[in-house]
């Protein structure tokens, strides 16, 4: 032992260097075989180095946030065309119920003029009204005439509605499908 080690007390310091040497050693093995197991992860997957692992996955963020982005418009895309179909189902029960109406209607006129024809053909024959019953024929049809372009303009109202909400949610999915292409 120096005696410069013995008079200053410095082997205990010296000691404490040596084993944190050892240990500084031994780390920086750890640390070069955790290099060297990082580099052939990197050779495996087909790239030469880290900064390239990070551009490739900068990269594959920027991919994600794009579909992500896509994903949002097309659910977007998804509820309205959901919601043209709620209004085409509605504008379908429209037409039907159109339709209906005016099975309804012309019914309804054949049984207002044959009733209106009955009933005028009874009073002529009881009462000898002074209009013949050609006349009165004549003004049965024109009532019923009118009653029924009446009831065939409020059907075509109805039926314009329809169809427009009928359009309206036909196109809803072929924007969907434009929108997917």
């Amino acid at each position: 032992m120096p005696l410069c080690s013995v008079f200053f007390r410095t082997e205990r310091y010296q000691r404490i260097e040596e084993a944190l040497t050892k240990e500084a050693q031994q780390l920086e093995r750890m640390a070069q075989a955790e290099r060297e197991r990082a580099e052939g992860i990197l050779r495996s997957e087909g790239m030469a180095s880290l900064d390239e692992l990070r551009t490739r996955l900068s990269a594959l963020f920027e991919e994600i946030r794009r579909q992500d982005e896509i994903l949002l418009e097309l659910e977007k895309v998804q509820e309205d065309c959901a919601a043209g179909a709620r209004r085409g189902a509605a504008a379908q029960q429209k037409l039907s119920a159109r339709d209906a109406a005016q099975s309804d209607l012309r019914k309804s006129a054949n049984r207002q003029s044959l009733s209106a024809t009955f009933v005028c053909a009874r009073h002529v024959h009881s009462v000898h009204s002074r209009c013949s019953t050609k006349e009165r024929s004549y003004i049965d049809a024109l009532n019923t005439e009118r009653t029924r372009r009446e009831a065939y303009a409020s059907a075509e109202k109805d039926c314009a509605a329809a169809k427009t909400e009928h359009d309206a949610s036909v196109e809803c999915p072929k924007a969907g499908r434009i929108l997917r292409r």
